[in-house]
């Protein structure tokens, strides 16, 4: 086994800045842990066949394929691969605990690096976040975020803003983005959390007609949210289909 004292001198040298980056300890913890997941994996698979070879009737016992001699020397081969991850793994933990841990929690975490990003979602040992400068998003290790250049906790906009929806607003599917929209609904009413949403009639070119309800069209109380990844808000009809605001093309008829 390598102990912790050899992986001291190998990686703890004067001037090695590498044990002291979280997010190269972080790929090398992650490494480890892998590595041992796959190991346990082959072990449990080597003890399984040593078992059905002291099976006088399983088919490894009656199969020259298979010997308690290879099998076990595999078996200790993987066992000191196992304790060298183990080792390992130990070792970059606690250079992580030397430096004071990952120290940005999901409540704090809200910039990377010199990039500026915005966390959208925080997981147990992952962040998603938006670039501000390319809009682009990613995932993130926590030991990846290098700054914090916000720490005000951002309230969701369903609680920090009011809904855009009012009486008569059409709402219409459309999922190809074309100009002619599948199915066109109508508000009917209004509350500070919720609107009540009918289905209405529509031209042959899919022109929402407003006021004109299908007779077996019941209201449908809907609450407005907003899209995770754009920030707009949307309304969802039946089949939960995305429903968005109507804008008529100057050119209908």
């Amino acid at each position: 086994m390598i102990e912790t004292q050899i992986w001291n001198k190998i990686l703890d040298q004067p001037g090695n800045s590498k044990v002291k980056d979280p997010t190269y300890l972080n790929n090398r913890i992650k490494e480890c842990e892998s590595s041992i997941k796959k190991l346990r994996k082959n072990i449990a698979y080597y003890e399984s066949i040593l078992a059905r070879l002291e099976d006088p009737d399983s088919a490894e016992s009656k199969s020259d394929r298979y010997t308690s001699e290879k099998v076990n020397g595999w078996l200790e081969d993987t066992l000191e691969m196992l304790d060298i991850q183990v080792d390992k793994l130990g070792y970059f933990q606690n250079c992580v605990e030397a430096l004071g841990g990952f120290k940005f929690s999901k409540e704090k975490v809200k910039i990377r690096n010199n990039c500026q990003f915005k966390i959208l979602k925080a997981n147990p040992k992952t962040v998603l976040a938006r670039c501000l400068s390319t809009d682009m998003i990613l995932t993130y290790d926590y030991a990846e975020i290098k700054e914090i250049v916000s720490a005000v906790e951002e309230k969701p906009k369903e609680k920090s803003e009011p809904h855009p929806y009012q009486k008569d607003d059409i709402l219409v599917w459309n999922p190809h983005g074309g100009s002619r929209p599948i199915y066109a609904y109508q508000i009917v009413g209004v509350t500070e959390k919720s609107v009540q949403i009918r289905r209405i009639k529509q031209l042959e070119n899919g022109k929402p007609l407003k006021d004109e309800f299908f007779e077996n069209s019941k209201p449908l109380r809907r609450t407005p949210k907003v899209r995770f990844y754009s920030g707009t808000w949307f309304v969802t009809g039946e089949r939960d289909c995305v429903l968005e605001k109507y804008v008529e093309d100057k050119g209908e008829a």
